[in-house]
């Protein structure tokens, strides 16, 4: 009986822990469902990093040991051609980089394993099998676990493609400006045609490392330009072929002639072209430019590389810059030969005493009248004789009795190539003489011999002053060349117009095409007016009609009158005569240059106009080549800027930093009184989070403090 009762109580007993395990089996299924429903719940960290990797716009990743990524960034896996940054999960850089880069990462990924150092801010080229190289900055960092052990590796790296790119072109045109420079004032320094055209060829490749330089200048019909000067060797075979082409006709060098616009040539791309030449073959690339004088084509400087792709449209621009450098020096060098040759022509035929003598008896300022009176030759203010004038305007042999019996007069007119230049004659007074044909033969020989020297002697001295406004504007090209601001530039300019042009006036007014503009950034005018007027809009006075018809104007007299028929409204106050040309670049216009008389009408001429304008065209390119060298730091300086704020935004731990950072180094930068930020999106769980944990301000989701 006691094992039966034994057995019943086990039962019970048995019973009693089987409902039991029953409650404890809900419990624990209560406990896994609650604790998969917390699982599957995102934390705050979880929203905060899946918030950064989805939209961040650097590349954030993580590694194992192995170098298989665990996860990485939208941004990144975009790189990769992938839309789903999974998709990277468990591949290596192998998978998607050439070998080198991704053998060089694995050995560095590796290294900071095995040491626990990182690698910070490091500027990489990535290779792809497929695709042109890109750069990053990259820094990468150990990757830890809980227990402080190293599983692997993680990273941040940035594109700094483009900024790796604009800081090459930044530099390539700073050195660039410089071989210009250089270049432009060793070229205005040679007088001598052949040996500039020479010299500059040299300068051109060696300093720029072109595989051929050549000058072509055109020929006296216009029609052919011919190969002047080659640097390389199948250049020089050129040279002694001869070498020309057709204007308008014959490659970028014909067509640069033609239109006075820059040409450039590839043998790749959608505009290749076929370079044929046997005796340039490893030509790739070809650029043309123009050399012009006052708007005029005078020849072609022509630019040949072996890269396929060597100029890009940026270069035109400073390139351009020394085509008109050379052109000015190739001009001033070829005025200056004919100048030369024709004071040394001069000197040999009469003495430069003699000749000096003759120019000043041409000078205006001196009388024009001389009369020998049996004890000295004397200048006097009129004509002594009515004969004299009417030789003078008839231009033939006048014999006069005057109104005396007794006074004889023979008068005979100074003729150079058919040109009455003035008279001289004889006169007998008491005895009522007549000439005899010995005599009047006599007074016509030196009549001839005096016009012959009188026009070589206004020869002499124009050749004299042609050549003293050459060496002014040679000066002038000297001191242009490098000079280091606008300012400096516009103060040469009215050095050189002071020297060769008599005025009262001279002033600058640069054109602001976004203001539609004038600004008179340079005025020496005699007349308080003028000195008000500080800008005024693109459509008024003279200024504005040079600027919008980039065409020269020259009014001797009648201002008023003129100013009517070219429809302009007078701006400042009335001169008598008054030149104005434009500063041109090409096409485009930089302003213009003037100067005006308030007290003399007809002091410019033709001749006056060629000296502005080529004064204007020197102007120009000085202030285009300061212009864009303060662009060319203006630049530089920016992206010094930007690369100092990326650094220190690098170097931040948390969003808030790297915001405070942002404003702080922005404000600073700018030298503005207030600089804020503020994210678009807040999570909803991150709120009370945030609020624990941000400085002063709003922190990562708000606005920052005011900044300067």
């Amino acid at each position: 009986m006691a094992k039966t009762g034994d057995m019943r109580k086990t039962k019970a007993q048995l019973v009693e822990e089987l409902q039991d395990l029953r409650r404890q089996v809900t419990r624990l299924q209560k406990q896994a469902e609650k604790h998969k429903e917390m699982l599957e719940t995102p934390t705050q960290d979880q929203i905060l990093l899946g918030a950064l990797m989805d939209n961040v716009s650097d590349y954030v990743y993580f590694k194992d040991r192995e170098g298989r990524f665990i996860r990485t960034t939208k941004a990144h896996a975009k790189t990769f051609g992938l839309s789903d940054p999974a998709g990277v999960v468990g591949k290596t850089d192998f998978d998607f980089f050439s070998e080198e880069h991704a053998r060089s990462a694995y050995e560095d990924e590796q290294r900071i394993i095995q040491t626990g150092k990182p690698l910070l801010n490091v500027e990489e080229k990535e290779t792809w099998p497929d695709r042109p190289d890109t750069w990053v900055s990259t820094s990468k960092m150990p990757l830890r676990d809980a227990a402080g052990n190293i599983v692997g590796t993680f990273g941040i790296s940035r594109d700094i493609t483009e900024r790796r790119h604009v800081g090459e072109v930044l530099k390539r045109r700073a050195r660039q400006l410089q071989m210009v420079a250089e270049v432009s004032r060793e070229a205005i320094a040679i007088l001598d045609v052949r040996q500039l055209l020479e010299r500059a060829v040299n300068l051109v490749s060696d300093g720029f490392g072109f595989y051929h330089t050549g000058i072509f200048l055109l020929d006296d019909a216009g029609q052919y330009v011919v190969l002047r000067a080659a640097s390389s060797e199948g250049g020089q075979r050129m040279l002694e072929r001869g070498h020309s082409l057709l204007v308008g006709q014959t490659g970028v060098v014909g067509h640069a002639a033609a239109t006075n616009e820059p040409r450039i040539a590839f043998d790749a791309g959608e505009d290749a072209v076929l370079f044929d030449n046997p005796d340039l073959p490893a030509t790739r690339s070809e650029m043309a430019l123009p050399l012009s004088v006052r708007g005029g084509v005078i020849g072609v400087l022509d630019i040949q590389s072996t890269e396929p792709s060597a100029f890009v449209e940026e270069d035109i621009a400073v390139l351009r810059i020394l085509a008109d450098q050379l052109a000015i020096a190739i001009e001033n060098a070829r005025l200056i030969e004919r100048s030369g040759a024709q004071l040394r022509e001069l000197s040999l035929m009469h003495g430069e005493y003699s000749a000096s003598a003759w120019a000043d008896l041409a000078s205006p300022e001196r009388s024009q009248v001389y009369v020998y009176d049996r004890v000295d030759v004397r200048p006097v203010e009129e004509s002594p004789s009515q004969a004299l004038d009417k030789a003078l305007e008839s231009g033939k042999v006048v014999t006069h009795a005057g109104s005396e019996a007794d006074e004889a007069v023979l008068a005979m007119p100074l003729k150079v190539r058919g040109r009455t230049i003035g008279a001289i004659g004889v006169q007998e007074i008491g005895d009522g003489r007549e000439w005899s044909p010995q005599e009047m033969a006599l007074v016509e020989a030196v009549s001839d011999q005096v016009a012959v020297a009188l026009d070589s002697a206004r020869l002499f001295a124009e050749a004299r002053i042609r050549a003293e406004e050459l060496v002014v504007l040679n000066e002038l090209a000297r001191h242009l060349t490098g000079t280091p601001s606008v300012n400096e530039a516009l103060r040469r300019a009215h050095e050189a117009v002071s020297h060769l042009l008599r005025s009262s006036s001279f002033y600058v007014g640069l054109y602001d095409a976004e203001r539609d503009a004038i600004d008179f950034v340079y005025d020496t005018s005699e007349a308080e007016e003028d000195l008000q007027i500080a800008t005024v809009s693109a459509d008024e006075g003279l200024a504005g009609y040079i600027v919008r018809n980039r065409k020269s104007v020259l009014i001797k007299e009648n201002l008023d009158e003129r100013l009517e028929e070219l429809g302009i409204t007078s701006v400042g106050a009335d001169a008598l005569s008054w030149l104005g040309v434009p500063l041109l670049i090409g096409d485009q216009v930089l302003g213009m240059m003037a100067v005006q008389s308030y007290d003399t009408a007809g002091a410019f001429g033709e001749h006056d106009l060629d000296l502005l304008t080529a004064i204007a065209s020197q102007t120009a390119i000085a202030i285009q080549s300061v212009r864009l060298l303060e662009q060319t730091q203006r630049r530089a300086q920016r992206e010094r800027q930007i690369y100092e704020i990326t650094t220190k935004l690098r170097r931040s731990p948390d969003m808030a930093t790297i915001l405070q950072t942002a404003v702080d180094e922005l404000g600073q930068v700018l030298r503005t009184d207030r600089a804020v930020v503020r994210l678009a999106v807040r999570p909803r769980e991150a709120q009370e989070s945030a609020e624990r944990v941000k400085p002063k301000g709003t922190g990562i989701l708000g606005e920052l403090p005011e900044t300067r």
